[in-house]
């Protein structure tokens, strides 16, 4: 949109170009010939000078509608990251407390293997696990816990 500042600098600038045409022009039949080809090319230098300022703020909107956007990956990507934290530290919570019902009787009974198994369910997809001892390849979870 035009603003109203860029309408009264056009007008202005016409006007003084008319007034130095005048002043300095003594032949009406000079300015009759060239009135119009000067007047074009007078108006195309506006519009295009306008067109440059337009321009210019466009590009001040895409520079801030790119930082808006980078903005916004960030927080997704810290959102993901705090969501898989939680995740992970709700199994963790879990194994803890199958480990404290295990250190506090000294047995594993078939609910506490069903407890640990189901608490490492998602262990290898939120953890990275390969090699670290903890593995769904196990034949049975009685393999990990003794049970008496």
């Amino acid at each position: 949109m035009l603003s109203s500042s860029g309408i009264a600098i056009g007008f202005l600038m016409s006007t003084a170009f008319w007034a130095v045409v005048v002043l300095f022009c003594n032949e009406p039949a000079w300015i009759k010939d060239y009135a119009g080809p000067l007047a074009t090319a007078f108006a195309a230098t506006v519009a295009g000078w306008i067109a440059y300022t337009l321009g210019q703020g466009q590009l001040v909107v895409a520079k801030t509608q790119a930082d808006v956007a980078e903005r916004n990956w960030k927080t997704s990507n810290e959102k993901i990251v705090l969501e898989l934290m939680e995740r992970r530290l709700a199994i963790y919570r879990e194994i803890r407390g199958v480990i404290a019902e295990i250190n506090s009787s000294g047995k594993g009974n078939y609910d506490t293997i069903w407890k640990y198994a189901k608490a490492t369910d998602q262990v290898e997809f939120l953890f990275r696990t390969r090699g670290a001892g903890i593995s769904r390849g196990d034949a049975n979870p009685s393999d990990r816990l003794r049970v008496r």
